[in-house]
């Protein structure tokens, strides 16, 4: 057995009371931390809206071998987007309208960032293949936010087309 004098347990018991006393002393001063930052980023994508005004054309009663000149419009309107849109276009034959087997081409329709008073302008493209026109429908601002621009179009009827009803469909797309 161990004897130890009253000395040295008093010693002790100091010790153990002056160790605990120090840990709680410190122990709510002596957590850890560190910190750091994070830079963050994010890609806003560009939109734009396409409205046409008109969406029909008209181009009346033609005789073969003749034309209309480019000044059929057509507006294309950005109403909320946020970018700069280029106008692209493509068109389908002219189908007559009893039978798809009778048709004439689509570069027949001509179209062109300015009205004319003649036929000119350049072909139309036959579907799926669109055409940068490079008519460009302004980015709408807060102080302008709805943008426009014109395009325009004009038909030849080929000599010897039969008479009747022909229609086409032009797409007219808004690329940005």
């Amino acid at each position: 057995m161990i004897k130890r004098t009253k000395m040295q347990i008093i010693t002790a018991l100091i010790s153990v009371f002056v160790g605990l006393a120090v840990f709680v002393a410190f122990s709510g001063l002596a957590t850890a931390s560190a910190s750091n930052t994070v830079t963050a980023s994010a890609n806003v994508q560009g939109v734009c809206y396409i409205s046409l005004s008109s969406n029909t054309i008209n181009f009346g009663n033609i005789a073969p071998n003749a034309n209309v000149p480019t000044n059929m419009l057509i507006t294309d309107s950005d109403n909320g987007g946020n970018v700069a849109a280029n106008i692209l276009v493509d068109g389908t034959n002219w189908i007559y309208s009893s039978n798809n087997a009778i048709y004439f081409g689509v570069s027949n329709t001509l179209w062109s960032p300015a009205s004319q008073t003649t036929y000119t302008g350049t072909a139309l493209t036959l579907s799926p293949t669109l055409t940068n026109t490079g008519i460009v429908v302004p980015q709408p601002t807060p102080s302008t936010p709805n943008t426009s621009n014109n395009i325009y179009f004009g038909l030849a009827i080929p000599a010897g087309t039969g008479a009747g009803i022909y229609t086409q469909t032009i797409t007219i797309e808004d690329s940005c």
